[in-house]
């Protein structure tokens, strides 16, 4: 069974209210930014979940841009799986940003993308590790 949108959707609203999941695989689903859209609004209220998995949809760089509001504010989530996404280099900048400010997050796979995104999203957090080192 695939999920679509709006299976992403009627999940989003569970999870607005979970207290329990930890782990979230959504990979190969159909998944677009506008399910993205509704994922990432519940991921910045949610205080439980610490995997989620959207390898294998098709976010985009809309999708990825959501994702990056709600790394800024979720303060649980451990890995996250962006894989095979058709994410390019327009959504790095944004998502390299946000990895800047979240402190949780310690996976990220954003492997079968672009290939030069994958490389140039590990050179800005190479730098932004180097950076927050020196600054400590």
């Amino acid at each position: 069974n695939k999920l679509y949108d709006n299976g992403a959707s009627y999940l989003a609203q569970g999870l607005r209210e979970n207290i329990s999941l930890r782990k979230l695989n959504l990979e190969h689903n159909y998944i677009t930014a506008n399910g993205a859209l509704k994922l990432c609004n519940a991921l910045k209220v949610n205080h439980t979940l610490n995997e989620l998995v959207l390898h294998g949809n098709v976010i985009g760089n809309v999708g990825c841009n959501y994702v990056s509001e709600a790394l800024r504010v979720n303060t649980t989530l451990l890995a996250l799986d962006l894989g095979d996404n058709d994410i390019d280099l327009n959504a790095v900048n944004s998502l390299s940003s946000a990895l800047k400010i979240n402190n949780t997050l310690e996976a990220l796979n954003l492997a079968g993308n672009n290939a030069d995104t994958y490389n140039l999203l590990h050179y800005y957090l190479a730098a932004s590790l180097r950076k927050t080192a020196a600054s400590n």
